[in-house]
């Protein structure tokens, strides 16, 4: 709020000198552009009602916790079970994890927040991704039936040597980009 916003101005009819009068307690303050005066006084006084309105607001016990300043107030939708397992998967990709790491503890327990749902396994997520790859083939085929260009399209999947599958991130940004994800 601006300072000013506190405040009416106000003219004496007898003096005619102008004032500055508190719209929340009625206080009058000579106009900080009247004869040299400062903007100090209204300031001053302004802070005494901020920390008289801090004071009211602790009593009362709704103190302004500093993660209500930054979070938005709108509402979420609830996540689906396959919106959800879509971004458990857009995560693998983007972390470039291996299935494997649906079986760590630490990263079960991450992805277990309290949502309904549960944690998936590698092998599920596996067959996750192989049904959503089969579906972006589909829509691909659909899209480039009628094409008449030349088209080139790059895939990798493989294993590391410790038998970890992974797979290039361009085949599921691929995925991403026709399905809106």
């Amino acid at each position: 709020m601006d300072t000013y916003d506190m405040y009416d101005e106000a003219l004496h009819s007898v003096t005619l000198k102008v004032w500055m009068v508190c719209k929340q307690c009625a206080a009058w303050y000579a106009h900080p552009r009247s004869e040299g005066q400062g903007t100090g006084t209204i300031l001053k006084h302004k802070r005494v009602h901020n920390r008289d309105n801090e004071k009211a607001t602790q009593k009362a016990g709704k103190m302004p916790d500093i993660r209500t300043m930054f979070e938005s107030h709108v509402e979420k939708s609830k996540l689906t079970e396959e919106e959800y397992d879509v971004k458990c998967l857009n995560a693998m990709v983007a972390c470039n994890c291996s299935f494997d790491q649906f079986s760590v503890g630490p990263f079960r327990e991450l992805l277990d927040i309290g949502h309904g749902f549960e944690v998936r396994t590698p092998k599920v997520m596996k067959t996750r991704l192989k049904k959503y790859a089969n579906l972006a083939q589909k829509e691909i085929k659909q899209r480039l039936g009628n094409n008449e260009s030349r088209i080139s399209l790059a895939l990798d999947c493989w294993s590391s040597s410790n038998r970890l599958e992974f797979m290039d991130a361009s085949f599921f940004i691929a995925y991403l980009q026709l399905y809106g994800c």
